[in-house]
């Protein structure tokens, strides 16, 4: 027999013996470490006097793992729009635009949202 042809048996006995129902099956998962970070809404619009609470969704592996943060919040302008620090209350006070930002006691600044406030 061509020594070829024997390796080439070999090989195959090889693979066709490693692969059976016996052998251990490996996941390999691999997950980033990376913050993402959704706000709810996004960048909004508001009359003046009215008022909303943003929603924060931090998470991370590619969104299949939830983070949990203690969260404060805080408005850029606090005459345009004020914002309660713990619940993340925001009431649009006059006409204008700022950010809300959100600051994590773990991640730390995560992130802001637009917003802009309307006379009636």
């Amino acid at each position: 027999m061509d020594k070829r042809i024997l390796t080439l048996s070999l090989i195959a006995s090889a693979v066709a013996s490693a692969c059976t129902s016996e052998s251990p099956v490996v996941d390999v998962t691999f997950c980033t470490r990376e913050l993402r970070v959704q706000f709810s809404p996004a960048d909004t619009t508001i009359p003046v006097g009215q008022d909303f609470r943003p929603f924060l969704s931090l998470s991370s592996c590619g969104g299949a793992e939830r983070l949990t943060d203690v969260v404060n919040w805080r408005s850029d302008d606090v005459t345009i729009a004020a914002v309660d620090p713990i619940s993340g209350a925001v009431v649009g006070k006059s006409a204008g635009q700022t950010s809300i930002v959100a600051t994590g006691q773990r991640y730390g600044a995560v992130g802001s949202i637009h917003v802009a406030v309307e006379e009636h």
